[in-house]
């Protein structure tokens, strides 16, 4: 009967009122280019479900299919029906709310605005994608150093110059009638200006008595709470497969009088698409960026050539440090180090060490995790390679033009370098093959983001539990989500890839026994998808707690070796060595960090059975102290870009390096 619908036409009215259905529907089954057959099945499978929830009626009486089976399709359809999503959010939907876009480019000033209206109001709350820029933002708020709208700078008590350029947000100054405006960050407190400020992340906790500011992580935001302001970063970030929908629930369902989304002008048409049923004012101001840059005309050829303030970047671990390697053996300079399996806390470690003039780290090398929370003083970017490892499909993909964009617009941040012509930021490349590729990707225009990410809101797994056979797996929940939701032609949800369905498909079955709280609160625990000896711990632990109860985070880090690492790591600090079998050592210490996150994370989930809280930030604390020691210690043997071998030495800590914990981010 569905296919006789689909061949008359009728299957389709549902979206033929809608262009933008028809458009989007028409191209995922016309255009499988690069796609696998996989897409077309899942927009045939949602139009499906469509067809039986807009006609079940007709259907029972008619088609030769049992009605339990019709009315079983049919509650799925509406119950995963977001065409509405947006009524969803009740709190928000009362109100009329006023939201602001910041957008412009890295280093255009477009969290400016924001800080200093969140610092101004009576309550509010920061968003953002990192727990190192939640803090960052409860700090400074507790400290007086974020300069509220309406105060007079000129009042400061403190003698110029009082800017801080070592905050990790995009919040230099913007231009106004072509003059900076006054700076929202200063690097020394005012107590006029102290306003007191929660910090609530997926690890931690931190309540100020009387605070009506809060600073959190974006799946940490508070649907229920009326606030005057709310500052939400990053908004880009709406379109990333793994967290994009918790950008998209904070857009349409934080409850606040002013909305202020900062982030890049690509995001743009999904908030309007977003808000344009919702009643909501939307404005748009946009920011150039305040120092220039431009693309180099020749390639490096030469990592000898690398000067002092140059970023050389790179897309996987062993090639970060090869390039180390030939950097520190071909020139006098040394190199710091920042990629994506180092915690934030500890890249932040290295990019002060890379900013300040004394601290003999001219260089850093690095991964695309540059491109975010991080305030790096980038002279110059040079580009390694145009390509890297795609974990979803398994092979080498070329560099997205946004990817290009951004990591290579870290160069000649505004205010961080000396004289006017410090300022102009270079981009190049080290092959001459690979510059026609950056130069092209500059001059493109911008690519706008073709969805915002969607997921479960507030309720709707358990309904959608209810609805589906006894015994189904939380994981075959989630593929309904994907195969059987009515979206917008604006909205998406992400299908999980073969490794991460694997490893939920492991937890589910793991605590499949326990209460649907804590089978939701399994699948919600933070896996790396990637991850293989992480998710083995993970999965240990999920384990102790389905069936003892309480969890002894030192039996399943033992397991792997992981605070073996920890413990070589802090001998080496108090006897001033080098640590032994560094690369492993470090591995290691990176897999320990993300296992004790995710136990700090499911301590607010289940206090009583993830009880050693207190201890697990230590250990954090500990573990980054340890990673920051061996990237300061390491002067590396790793194989250079030229000659690859598997071999490693441990080598001689720096002449007169102390074993320097990093700043203590945790401190008020």
């Amino acid at each position: 009967m569905f296919a006789q619908s689909m061949r008359d036409g009728s299957a389709w009215r549902s979206i033929s009122k809608d262009p933008a259905q028809v458009d989007k529907l028409w191209d995922e089954l016309s255009n499988t280019t690069g796609r696998s057959m996989d897409a077309v099945a899942r927009t045939l499978n949602q139009l499906l479900f469509a067809w039986v929830a807009d006609n079940v009626e007709r259907l029972t009486l008619e088609a030769p299919i049992a009605s339990q089976s019709l009315s079983r399709i049919a509650a799925i359809a509406k119950e995963l029906d977001y065409r509405q999503l947006a009524r969803r959010f009740g709190d928000a939907r009362r109100m009329r709310r006023k939201v602001i876009m910041h957008v412009g480019p890295t280093n255009s000033g477009k969290t400016h605005n924001a800080l200093r209206a969140l610092a101004a109001a009576r309550s509010g709350q920061y968003m953002g994608p990192l727990r190192l820029l939640a803090f960052e933002i409860f700090s400074r708020l507790n400290s007086g150093q974020i300069i509220p709208l309406g105060a007079d700078p000129a009042s400061d008590p403190h003698p110029e110059p009082n800017v801080d350029i070592q905050s990790n947000l995009d919040a230099v100054p913007p231009l106004e009638n072509g003059k900076p405006a006054a700076p929202a960050i200063h690097a020394l407190g005012d107590p006029r200006y102290v306003r007191k400020c929660n910090l609530i992340t997926g690890e931690e906790r931190r309540e100020i008595p009387g605070a009506h500011l809060g600073a959190c992580t974006v799946e940490m935001c508070d649907f229920r709470t009326l606030r005057d302001i709310a500052v939400i970063d990053e908004i880009q970030m709406i379109a990333d497969p793994d967290r994009g929908a918790s950008w998209t629930f904070a857009v349409l369902g934080v409850p606040a009088r002013e909305v202020h989304l900062c982030g890049e002008e690509t995001a743009v048409p999904i908030v309007e698409a977003l808000l344009r049923d919702t009643g909501d004012d939307l404005i748009v101001n946009r920011y150039e960026r305040l120092s220039p840059l431009r693309v180099a005309d020749e390639p490096l050829g030469d990592l000898s050539k690398v000067q002092k303030g140059d970023c050389v970047v790179a897309f996987s671990r062993s090639r970060i440090f090869a390039a180390k390697r030939e950097i520190e053996l071909r020139t006098k300079l040394r190199c710091a180090i920042a990629y994506g399996r180092l915690p934030p806390e500890v890249r932040s470690e290295q990019a002060v060490l890379f900013n300040d003039p004394n601290s003999g780290y001219d260089v850093l090398v690095g991964s695309d995790a540059l491109g975010m929370g991080l305030n790096l003083k980038i002279r110059r970017v040079i580009f390694t390679e145009v390509t890297k490892f795609s974990g979803g499909t398994s092979s080498m993909e070329p560099l997205t033009t946004s990817q290009i964009k951004q990591i290579g617009g870290r160069a000649g941040r505004f205010g961080l370098h000396g004289g006017e012509d410090e300022n102009v930021g270079v981009v190049t490349t080290l092959h001459k093959e690979d510059l026609p590729v950056v130069k092209a990707a500059f001059d493109a225009p911008i690519s706008m983001l073709p969805h915002a990410q969607v997921g479960f809101t507030d309720g709707s797994l358990d309904r959608l539990m209810s609805i589906l056979p006894e015994g189904t797996s939380m994981v075959v929940a989630r593929d309904a989500l994907v195969y059987c939701s009515r979206l917008p032609p604006y909205m998406e949800a992400a299908k999980l890839g073969m490794k991460a369905r694997a490893k939920l498909v492991d937890a589910d079955n793991i605590v499949s026994g326990l209460a649907m709280r804590d089978r939701k609160g399994a699948l919600e625990l933070p896996y790396p998808n990637h991850d293989d000896d992480t998710a083995a711990v993970l999965l240990e632990l999920l384990r102790e707690f389905a069936e003892k109860g309480p969890v002894e985070i030192t039996r399943a880090s033992k397991a792997g070796g992981l605070l073996e690492a920890l413990n070589e790591a802090r001998r080496a600090q108090q006897e001033h060595r080098a640590v032994n079998r560094p690369s492993e050592t470090l591995t290691r210490l990176e897999t320990l960090h993300k296992v004790l996150v995710a136990y700090a994370w499911a301590y607010w989930k289940w206090p009583t059975s993830f009880y050693a809280h207190n201890t697990v930030l230590q250990l954090l604390r500990s573990g980054e102290a340890g990673m920051d020691y061996i990237l300061r210690s390491w002067q590396s043997r790793q194989p250079s870009l030229r000659h690859r071998d598997t071999t490693q030495q441990p080598s001689s800590p720096q002449p007169g390096l102390e074993a320097r914990r990093p700043r203590n981010l945790y401190s008020q």
